[in-house]
């Protein structure tokens, strides 16, 4: 049987600006050789940094954040939740 997911698709700069704002710019995200990662300007533990985005990125819909997939080539963000 197929999962049906759900998806918000973000620009690059959309994404990086929403994670300077929910950070304080403390994080952010930056791409290079085909990965995608989070530059920390202070120790920030990796589920705090997921439980933040969860809530921010599918605020208001019903779901739970399943996937963060970014996509280089077409310089977007693609938030999969189900």
């Amino acid at each position: 049987m197929m999962k049906k997911s759900n998806v918000i698709i973000y620009t690059m700069d959309e994404f990086k600006a929403l994670c300077e704002k929910l950070f304080d710019g403390n994080a952010w995200i930056e791409y290079g050789s085909g990965d995608w990662f989070f530059v920390t300007t202070e120790e920030i533990d990796g589920n705090t940094i997921m439980d933040k985005l969860e809530a921010a990125l599918i605020r208001g819909l019903d779901g739970v954040l399943d996937k963060i997939y970014v996509d280089t080539t077409n310089d977007a963000v693609i938030v999969s939740y189900n």
